[in-house]
């Protein structure tokens, strides 16, 4: 038996299918025992059955008159009035007319008032109609795509092949009653039926959904959707096309015109791109295949060129078969290497023809360094130089005379390699921020980008490295707890992070029982200790019960405490009654930040006793001011430095203070300003450079007015106006009326003073040393950190040795 399947799109669906054809109309749609009979062309009718909305029609209407209903005769007595009522079932209501004696009305109530024997006698008749409207509307159908336009071929399986970059475009298609007013793509969220595909590069999946709104009568309107999905598979044309020369298994290189190889010497090459489907490669005078690679096992012996061709093939879905292809060339050199400083010498090998006398011509290209041909069979360079590499042809000519003529003719043979110079690491350059100088200035807290670059042939392996003692790698779980089965062997591994790298023998591995620990060494034949570089592994052999225990791996790279700080001393003309200067010069920090640890206390009195830590700022000379000293007194000061390593030993001085006692006591909290240091470290290298980061802070801009105390009316002595300092944005203002004698400086920069007659000072820290140069004594007063006051004695001293009434403070 044979079957038809038959569907149609209808609402309600079908439930009549009839079949017409040869055999007659109106039969059932299968077929038994098939016969020749039977071909032809067949029809299939579909029926359905709709009803409409509101399916009640009027019933027959009912007439009440004093809410009573009446049928046949209604007697009414002359001149009175009455009303009719008409009334009837329906869906959707009806719509009433009266016809009577009168006249007629379109309302449902019929009035009469002074009813008259002649003229309302009769007929009166109630007529009810409503109006049955068919059903409306069906939501959209599934979507379907087509190529092009709405009206273009099918999209079979939802599913379109394109080329990227060519262009395509799709109809998404829904039918439905009335026609969707909506396409909306998943990709574009944009009203519209076609989408363009021309921005596609990879495969994707996007959904069209179809909106219609329908509205059944005295119904709200209704918006239906419905969604297809449309599957886009991108092909790619061979793109970004690399090839890379390999030198060893694991080696290469990316090639990007040329190639230099020594002669003889085998390697291969590879080609490969992006595309998709995966390319096929074709090498000159090479069979293509899918690996892209070209094998020259025998090396070369003459320079030549390859060319690779990348192609592959697209399947689309209304295009056919597109083919794509890319290609690149890349010159083969057969490479002579040289040490810079050697001397070379080529010989020009040619095949002797006839007649045997020829002529040589060595030329010189790939660089625009002056070159004098040479004409000798072999070339020579005595002294190799970098600008000696370049590519080097020697041009073989024979001159033919035929017998009874005497034109001639020139024949010539060439032959190319390139010399490649090889040099050792220079113009090495450390960049910080792009700058390159060996004192950089950068801000606090910024973020900051070093760069190291330099000249080779071969490349150099480079590394920024920063002394530093040896560590556990940052972010990184290292496995401290090892399982092993007796008469197994363990291995325990621990790297660590070091600068510069420790000796094998710095790594100590111990083993431990109880509180003490005890070296283990390969001369012990129950371990094993292999360390390379900043990675050690211990590995117990045969583990037994008494192996179970806990093992300590110590390194050392040279990174121990600081050296020993010298020339510490109190500075002579810094001394007052109530404060000095120490200064010192600080050691090496062999590897770890150094701290240094002031204390001071009276000679005879170890209960006073202060101490304090000072930051090592990596200035060459340091400097401390010892603040709230008694006046002639005598002082023991001492200082150590110190690190995560440990601590030097003390390096002590004394000194006594001045017996002037100031009228204005110092009531300052006790400060201390760091200028000058050292770098301390040692690094190996071939070449090195070493940058100092300077962080700079606020930038002051100061003046300085020393002039003569102002007298009051009553010969009182007025305020001191003498110093006065701003910062750069109150610089432009001047000073107006009597100041405070009080000197607000928070800088920790050196700074220039200048002042009209030609006077210098120059100011460390927070230490202002002035100096005269047309005076031969100098004259130094010390400032404390914040509202320092000087004594009037000092303002006399300065105005008695200086005199100077205008003062610029710069930055050194």
């Amino acid at each position: 038996m044979f079957s038809i399947s038959c569907t149609a799109d209808s609402n309600p669906l079908p439930n009549i299918y009839l079949l017409s054809g040869p055999e007659g109309n109106n039969i059932a749609l299968s077929f038994t025992g098939i016969a020749m009979t039977q071909a032809g062309s067949y029809t299939v009718e579909t029926k359905n059955s709709m009803s409409a909305t509101g399916s009640d029609t009027p019933s027959m209407p009912t007439i009440h008159v004093n809410g009573s209903a009446v049928k046949g005769t209604v007697n009414i007595i002359e001149g009175n009035s009455e009303v009719f009522n008409c009334s009837t079932d329906s869906n959707p209501a009806s719509n009433y007319s009266w016809i009577y004696p009168r006249g007629s009305t379109t309302n449902r109530v019929l009035q009469l008032t002074n009813v008259q024997p002649d003229i309302d006698d009769g007929d009166y008749m109630c007529k009810v109609q409503n109006k049955l409207v068919p059903s409306f509307g069906n939501p959209p159908r599934l979507p379907t795509f087509k190529y092009g336009t709405s009206g273009g071929p099918d999209i079979s399986d939802n599913t379109i092949a394109i080329v990227g970059g060519l262009g395509a475009t799709v109809a998404c298609v829904a039918h439905s009653k009335p026609a969707p007013s909506i396409y909306l793509w998943s990709v574009t969220q944009i009203n519209s039926q076609l989408l363009s595909l021309s921005s596609f590069n990879d495969n994707t999946t996007v959904q069209c959904t179809a909106f219609n709104t329908m509205t059944e009568t005295y119904g709200s309107p209704e918006t239906r959707t419905n969604v297809s999905s449309l599957r886009i598979v991108v092909w790619q044309t061979p793109q970004d096309i690399t090839l890379r020369y390999h030198y060893d298994k694991s080696g290469y290189m990316t090639v990007k015109d040329s190639i230099k190889v020594l002669a003889g010497d085998a390697f291969w090459l590879s080609c490969s791109v992006v595309s998709s489907p995966p390319s096929i490669y074709t090498w000159t005078s090479q069979t293509a295949s899918p690996s892209g690679i070209y094998n020259i096992t025998g090396g070369l012996s003459t320079s030549q060129q390859a060319t690779c061709l990348a192609e592959n093939f697209m399947q689309t879905t209304f295009n056919g078969t597109v083919h794509g292809t890319q290609s690149a060339d890349v010159h083969i050199l057969q490479d002579l290497s040289l040490v810079r400083g050697g001397m070379l010498v080529v010989p020009c090998l040619y095949t002797p023809g006839n007649p045997p006398a020829v002529s040589f011509e060595w030329t010189r290209s790939d660089t625009s360094a002056s070159w004098v041909k040479q004409n000798t069979q072999n070339l020579t360079i005595e002294y190799v130089q970098r600008s000696d590499d370049a590519s080097y042809t020697c041009k073989v000519s024979i001159v033919l005379q035929p017998t009874l003529t005497t034109a001639t003719t020139v024949k010539y043979d060439t032959a190319t390699f390139h010399l490649d110079v090889l040099y050792g690491a220079e113009h090495l350059i450390l960049q910080l921020n792009n700058e390159s100088h060996s004192s950089v200035v950068i801000e606090e807290h910024s973020t900051n980008h070093m760069r190291c670059s330099l000249e080779s042939d071969p490349g150099s392996y480079m590394a920024l490295t920063k002394d530093g003692s040896a560590r556990r790698p940052p972010e990184v779980d290292v496995q401290l707890i090892y399982n092993a089965r007796q008469h197994e062997n363990a291995t325990l591994v621990y790297q660590i992070v070091a600068y510069p790298e420790p000796k094998p023998a710095q790594f100590v591995w111990k083993r431990c029982m109880n509180s003490s620990c005890a070296p283990l060494t390969n001369d012990m034949k129950k371990f094993k200790i292999d360390t390379e570089r900043l990675s050690s592994n211990l590995t117990v052999l045969d583990v037994q019960i008494e192996d179970y225990r806990i093992y300590q791996l110590s390194v050392s790279n040279g990174v121990e405490k600081p050296d020993l700080p010298t020339d510490v001393h109190i500075i002579q003309d810094t001394i007052t009654d109530r404060t000095a200067v120490l200064t010192w010069i600080p050691g090496i920090d062999n590897g770890s930040p150094q701290d240094f640890h002031v204390s001071y206390r009276k000679l005879v009195d170890e209960t006073s006793l202060l101490r304090l830590i000072v930051k090592h700022d990596y200035t060459k000379e340091m400097y401390y001011k010892i603040v709230n000293l008694e006046p002639g007194t005598k002082y023991l000061v001492s200082l150590f430095a110190a690190n995560e390593e440990g601590s030097t030993a003390w390096v002590n001085d004394t000194f006594q203070t001045l017996e002037r006692i100031s009228d204005n006591p110092v009531s300052n909290p006790n400060t201390g300003s760091i200028v000058g240091g050292a770098i301390g470290g040692t690094v190996g290298a071939i070449v090195a450079i070493v940058v100092i980061v300077v962080i700079l802070r606020r930038q002051y801009f100061l003046k300085c007015y020393i002039c003569p105390n102002k007298k009051s009316g009553n010969g009182d002595k007025g305020s001191d106006n003498s110093h006065v300092y701003m910062t750069l944005n109150e610089s432009s203002q001047e000073p107006q009326g009597n100041y405070e004698n009080k000197i607000p400086y928070t800088t920790m920069l050196n700074r220039r003073i200048r002042c009209k007659q030609g006077y210098k000072w120059i100011i460390k820290g927070e230490t202002l040393i002035y100096f005269a140069s047309k005076i031969s004594k100098a004259f130094s007063a010390s400032l404390q950190h914040i509202n320092q006051q000087l004594n009037e004695e000092e303002i006399i001293e300065i105005r008695k040795e200086i005199g100077c009434k205008d003062i610029s403070i710069s930055t050194v």
